[in-house]
């Protein structure tokens, strides 16, 4: 006859079971411009004030596309600096409005402004993650190509925890079930 010794294990404490405010110390998210920002970033820092998290963002000011369609199309230079103007300016103040937002929930934000072309983003932020506790990223609609897949790129390449919150989302956290 086999003895067998084992425990028998009485309870576990997840981090989302538990109200500790120990569960997730910081929290990312990326900022970028889609229709779904505000309740992103709104899910971000509920979550971030309910764990009495730190919460960090990453604002893109995405290179220009310029299309080409020929060896003699040319795109004149000072189209091209107006597009990265334009980029930089919307980056900065999608970090405006997500600061504004962290000081309103009685939070302070570390906002880092990075210059990346569109796919580029998706590795940078993902990279990021890594040194993060969770990313809190937004879903991407099936036909939206406007916006980075920050989700897929999170959750296959930083290694960590990822949260998508869905495009349909209205409401910031909420852990009643």
């Amino acid at each position: 006859m086999l003895a067998a010794s084992f425990s028998i294990i009485r309870s576990i404490t997840l981090p989302f079971a538990s109200r500790s405010r120990s569960g997730f110390r910081d929290v990312i998210v990326p900022l970028a411009e889609h229709e779904n920002r505000r309740a992103t970033n709104a899910y971000a820092l509920s979550l971030a004030r309910e764990f009495g998290a730190s919460v960090s963002a990453i604002a893109f000011a995405f290179d220009p596309i310029i299309p080409v369609s020929g060896p003699f199309d040319a795109v004149p230079g000072n189209l091209i600096e107006e597009l990265a103007v334009k980029s930089e300016a919307s980056a900065k103040a999608l970090a405006a409005a997500f600061e504004a937002d962290a000081k309103a929930s009685g939070l302070q934000a570390v906002i880092k402004l990075v210059h990346a072309g569109f796919r580029e983003s998706e590795e940078q932020f993902a990279e990021a993650a890594r040194s993060f506790d969770l990313a809190v990223v937004p879903q991407n609609k099936a036909d939206d190509e406007t916006l980075p897949n920050f989700a897929e790129a999170a959750l296959f390449h930083s290694g960590r925890p990822v949260l998508v919150v869905p495009y349909i989302q209205r409401d910031e956290l909420t852990l009643a079930r």
